[in-house]
């Protein structure tokens, strides 16, 4: 966590400098020339840094489209909103140390500024870390679990490793129990009510999810047998995405309704299309791209 909390300051300090590492060279060129002692390139320096960071701010703009350069847009207003207490403070304390009018009140309000952020960025790293707690995944073991137990089981039997993943519905003790098992298609399960599971496991070459979006309740002792199986159903979906883009996206279901997901294939995945009857009339590959 320590190591966590340096990576992000070390990443916002070298943000600081990229965005404010000019102000100083124009303070102290535009000092040197009051004085009549040069400055010409502190100047200089502090031109073309603006200019560098015009152009990279003008590019991403251009580049972004549609909802991506709102984003960037806010982005931006974000990140001057939270560093903007930096060039007053600079400015504050250079007009403070001249002992001119003006240097206290701007590196006060820029403390304040400062402090502001900081309670800001607190808050929402606390919230962070609190969503990070409720979405939390614990392993289930069933040695170890005190509480009730039951069976859940799923038409697929699968090989090797076979992974379920349930999600209680009031989110206790956890956002989701993850529980591990090899070459087995009924496992032990903490008992309660349970709005979806997931079962990941390898048919072959074959990498599949099979997710039940079914809500459910098992007590203790009861076994829950996930309804569903082969043969498996196919459709595509089309849709526009912009002005010259169409995106395919594949959907496949079990004899219940289960949306099966296809995550990992060596091999093509063969398909046949039936009529409402049964007959088959087309067997082939499935693939896209």
């Amino acid at each position: 966590m320590v190591a966590w909390y340096l990576f992000h300051i070390a990443a916002f300090c070298l943000l600081m400098v990229i965005i404010y590492g000019w102000l100083p060279f124009l303070i102290r060129g535009v000092a040197r020339r009051r004085k009549g002692a040069g400055g010409g390139w502190q100047l200089a320096v502090a031109g073309v840094w603006v200019a560098l960071l015009a152009t990279w701010f003008i590019w991403t703009i251009a580049e972004s489209s549609g909802r991506a350069r709102t984003g960037t847009w806010i982005s931006v207003l974000a990140v001057i909103g939270a560093t903007v207490w930096v060039p007053l403070a600079i400015w504050g304390v250079a007009r403070w140390r001249r002992k001119k009018s003006g240097g206290k009140p701007m590196a006060a309000v820029a403390g304040l500024w400062f402090l502001l952020v900081v309670s800001l960025i607190t808050c929402q790293v606390a919230s962070w870390r609190r969503d990070i707690a409720r979405y939390a995944t614990k392993t289930f073991d069933a040695g170890t679990y005190k509480g009730a137990v039951a069976e859940m089981e799923f038409p697929y039997t699968g090989d090797g490793n076979v992974n379920l993943f349930l999600f209680p519905q009031d989110k206790k003790p956890c956002y989701q129990w993850h529980v591990c098992a090899v070459g087995t298609n009924r496992m032990t399960i903490p008992a309660g009510d349970y709005d979806t599971a997931r079962l990941d496991f390898a048919l072959g070459n074959v990498q599949m999810s099979c997710v039940s979006d079914n809500p459910f309740s098992v007590a203790q002792g009861e076994v829950f047998v996930v309804p569903g199986g082969f043969p498996l159903t196919a459709s595509i979906h089309a849709h526009k995405s912009g002005d010259d883009q169409i995106y395919l996206s594949a959907e496949v279901t079990d004899s219940a309704g289960n949306r099966m997901t296809v995550e990992k294939t060596i091999e093509k995945l063969g398909f046949e299309a039936v009529t409402p009857e049964g007959a088959s009339f087309w067997r082939g590959d499935f693939e896209y791209g």
